[in-house]
């Protein structure tokens, strides 16, 4: 019995098109498309509730473009969270941006968090877990020179349930005169709110030991510069935390009360559930504390 194995016009040979395959898949990928979710159901028997809670987040990359956005589904709003829940929408798109790197600038239009130094004038940040997100919408550009680094941002902060109300604006500057010596300093202002504008300065020296950070930041209508310390260093197999904060009328805050800035609050996080039960809420306009912490990695032989 004779077998012939024979090729027709219009027809790919299998060889051909396993050899297109391999080369696709080992080319370089310019794109990629990320898609994450989280789904959270819950059922409260003494109240007779049920709240569906969904955050789709998406993200493209091409080459140097970034884009992405986030749809919420808060369905209905927990009263808990959000005791005016009828402000809040049940469906809502709460997050989009397009980004582009150029070498060394950065642009970026849409949503955005950002924080100058270490939050004494503004940061603003997600914690899905406490639901706090306070994202700007608005543009920022970025540009990372070798001894200068400068920040500029302009938009308007949401409050918890998504409204945008005052505008801010301000820019961070940091220079770098020698490799262990870096200089920061900003400036924030908004159109409402109790306080127009606030200012800081800042420090960070760095050695072989460890290091050692300082920032000042006073908003307008005060004469007191609240500050933070920080101390890091190093020897051998031990290692040592020492923190001091100052703060006095530093909130800065818009017309609704959302705070622009959140300094450091100076506690720990355990991952034991018992010592996590009494969280610590920083008052920024009247607190004063430090956090001392000495650590020891002792070698295999317990010496």
């Amino acid at each position: 019995m004779k077998f012939t194995r024979r090729y027709f016009p219009g027809r790919t040979s299998p060889r051909l098109l396993v050899g297109l395959l391999l080369g696709v898949l080992i080319s370089p990928l310019y794109s990629q498309l990320t898609i994450k979710n989280q789904f959270e159901f819950t059922h409260w028997y003494d109240y007779d509730r049920r709240i569906v809670e969904n955050w789709s987040d998406a993200l493209y990359q091409y080459r140097s473009l970034q884009t992405g956005a986030r749809f919420e589904i808060n369905r209905p709003p927990d009263p808990f969270i959000f005791p005016q829940d009828s402000l809040l929408k049940n469906y809502e798109l709460t997050f989009a941006f397009a980004e582009l790197h150029y070498k060394k600038l950065n642009l970026r239009a849409g949503n955005f968090y950002t924080m100058f130094g270490r939050g004494l004038s503004l940061r603003t940040y997600e914690d899905r877990n406490l639901r706090v997100d306070n994202n700007i919408l608005g543009g920022k550009i970025e540009l990372a020179l070798d001894r200068i680094a400068i920040k500029t941002i302009a938009g308007q902060m949401r409050d918890k349930y998504n409204r945008r109300h005052d505008a801010i604006f301000g820019a961070d500057v940091e220079l770098q005169p020698f490799s262990f010596w870096r200089l920061g300093g900003n400036m924030l202002g908004s159109d409402g709110g109790e306080s127009r504008s606030i200012a800081a300065l800042r420090s960070d020296l760095n050695s072989s030991w460890g290091t050692f950070y300082a920032e000042f930041a006073k908003p307008e209508g005060t004469n007191h510069w609240s500050h933070y310390l920080g101390l890091t260093a190093a020897a051998g197999d031990f290692s040592l935390l020492a923190e001091y904060k100052d703060y006095h009328r530093l909130g800065f805050r818009n017309s609704d009360g959302a705070e622009y800035n959140a300094p450091p609050a100076l506690t720990r996080e355990h991952s034991f559930t018992l010592l996590n039960r009494h969280p610590h809420a920083l008052n920024s306009d009247d607190e004063k504390g430090w956090q001392f912490e000495a650590t020891g990695m002792p070698d295999s032989t317990g010496t």
